[in-house]
């Protein structure tokens, strides 16, 4: 999914109504141009005429990793967890050592050390990417040590190394990403696991602070989109 971006003061915007009538009525050319139109319809949350764009994508591939990354993201979002595990399952099959974000979605359907496991492979593609000085990728892979570090708080909390385990992912996150709000979080509710309520606090505090000007921007977004749609 697409993060709400502000549209700069002047430019005009098309109308979310009227984007959907175009996508529903122009006909895509491509394979390309099918997938394009499946994202925007996720990203307005229209996910009856995704699935359509979808399943006409792997009608031309089966095999199209792009269109069974879509897909699987998309029954993340209808909660249909088990059929969009097939969906990552074989986008991995077809390209194990390319594109990390599959192995992030795919861990979050997936429990105790089968999650772990897609969790690091997915940090160690993210880590070797071009790209990965890129401040995005940065948060993602801040975000996936986070999850690392809940599932040994909650489904791997009996192994033997999950503190130590627990600790190393969070404070990772931080360390990759000191202004990801989920990592101080994370690292708090560490703390409190271990009975450290006063340093979780501090932690806690440094979380609502980056998250307090985020939740800002979501409320402008939210105004923008009942507003162009009211157009």
């Amino acid at each position: 999914m697409k993060p709400f971006k502000k549209q700069p003061v002047g430019r005009k915007t098309k109308p979310l109504a009227a984007v959907k009538k175009a996508i529903k009525t122009d006909k895509p050319e491509s394979l390309d141009e099918i997938l394009k139109r499946a994202e925007m319809a996720i990203d307005m949350f229209d996910y009856s005429l995704a699935q359509k764009y979808c399943q006409k994508a792997l009608e031309i591939d089966t095999d199209n990793v792009r269109a069974l990354e879509l897909c699987g993201s998309l029954l993340m979002e209808v909660g249909m967890p088990e059929k969009a595990i097939q969906c990552f399952g074989r986008a991995i099959t077809l390209q194990p050592e390319q594109g990390y974000k599959k192995y992030f979605s795919v861990a979050q359907l997936l429990e105790g050390s089968d999650s772990v496991n897609c969790y690091l492979k997915g940090i160690e593609i993210a880590e070797k990417d071009d790209g990965a000085s890129n401040s995005g990728i940065h948060k993602e892979i801040s975000s996936a040590y986070c999850s690392l570090s809940e599932l040994y708080m909650t489904d791997l909390c009996f192994e033997d190394n999950a503190e130590s385990l627990c600790e190393q992912y969070v404070k990772k996150s931080i360390e990759l990403d000191e202004t990801n709000p989920e990592a101080y979080q994370s690292y708090a509710n560490f703390l409190l696991v271990k009975d450290q309520k006063a340093e979780a606090i501090i932690q806690l505090e440094k979380s609502l602070s980056i998250w307090c000007p985020l939740l800002s921007t979501e409320i402008e977004g939210t105004i923008y989109l009942m507003t162009s749609q009211a157009v």
